[in-house]
């Protein structure tokens, strides 16, 4: 299942892909030739059992600054972003689990013509061989976040 905003497309399995659809719900070694992919937590989950997927693109000013105070200051020098996206899994269950765990997590990616994404996670209460990261999709460039996830934490990375 995808949420579609024009060439975005947000996937219950913890991803957004660009170009076309990726729907696999089990992590793949990257880097891989499919679609472009920014993988905030790609693992097998499932909204059938509860929780809620929710995405807004934006360009209102009070978001786009709150927005941008997101990026290290190396950052936002110079860059004024135009318009958001921001995408929110919100207590969303492992497939296969018989807990009551969930997790919550956000991408914000803005753009002013250069583009960057914040990765943010509130509630992370299972790991199911999560995958996180970027996929270029031409087979040759990748980031996987070392180390997969800790606790609570937020990466700021170009997108590839």
């Amino acid at each position: 299942m995808a949420f579609n905003n024009e060439c975005m497309q947000v996937t219950t399995h913890g991803s957004i892909s660009f170009r076309s659809q990726y729907l696999d719900y089990t992590p793949d070694a990257l880097p891989f030739q499919s679609s472009p992919l920014i993988l905030l937590f790609w693992s097998d989950t499932n909204i059938n059992r509860g929780g809620s997927i929710h995405y807004r693109e934006t360009n209102e000013t009070v978001l786009l600054l709150s927005a941008l105070q997101l990026l290290p200051a190396q950052y936002r020098s110079g860059f004024t972003p135009t318009s958001a996206f921001v995408a929110t899994w919100n207590d969303v269950p492992q497939t296969y689990s018989t807990a009551n765990a969930t997790n919550t997590y956000q991408a914000v990616s803005m753009t002013d013509g250069k583009s960057f994404v914040c990765f943010l996670y509130e509630d992370i209460e299972w790991e199911l061989r999560a995958q996180i990261g970027f996929n270029a999709r031409d087979g040759n460039r990748s980031f996987t976040v070392p180390g997969g996830l800790t606790t609570c934490y937020s990466v700021y990375a170009e997108h590839v």
